[in-house]
């Protein structure tokens, strides 16, 4: 049921539940003053999202009470923010992005991410922080080749297929 829903939910919608479950997690309730604060936008607008998030079955809200996720909205909004998280560490931590940058466009990129991709990335993140320890030789010269603009000494030359 989670799929379809995904399949049916905009970015902007996407951004109000991932913002909801942020505003939770944070340990206080997801108000609607809250909400426009952290998406820079107007309580009218915010409106007539959440009669659509509440028609789908993903929050519930009374007028002027807190909204809060269902269980479907709790799932989906997790996946939201696990997305976000993945696609931030690897343009900060591993790309060395600025983390404002990293930020705008781990948002911009997580509605498009599937969960395939999305484990690929987490996956290749864990390897990378834990295996083998320290920065391994071929990211080094990542750094390098992006600081500078082209490879390193150490780098050797790209093999050259051989034909039969």
């Amino acid at each position: 049921m989670l799929k379809a829903i995904m399949q049916k939910l905009t970015t902007s919608v996407e951004d109000y539940i991932e913002a909801i479950y942020e505003l939770t997690r944070e340990g206080r309730g997801a108000r609607v003053k809250d909400i426009a604060e952290k998406l820079g936008v107007t309580y009218p607008s915010i409106s007539g999202i959440l009669k659509k998030l509440v028609e789908m079955g993903l929050v519930s809200h009374e007028r002027y009470g807190n909204v809060q996720l269902t269980a479907e909205g709790e799932k989906l909004g997790r996946d939201i923010a696990e997305r976000h998280r993945i696609l931030f560490d690897f343009m900060h931590e591993i790309l060395k992005i600025p983390q404002e940058t990293a930020q705008a466009d781990a948002c911009g990129m997580e509605h498009s991410m599937s969960p395939e991709t999305r484990d690929a990335f987490l996956s290749f993140i864990r390897f990378v922080q834990t295996c083998p320890k320290g920065v391994p030789s071929w990211l080094k010269n990542y750094y390098y080749f992006r600081e500078h603009g082209e490879r390193s000494e150490a780098c050797e030359e790209p093999h050259k297929k051989h034909r039969r």
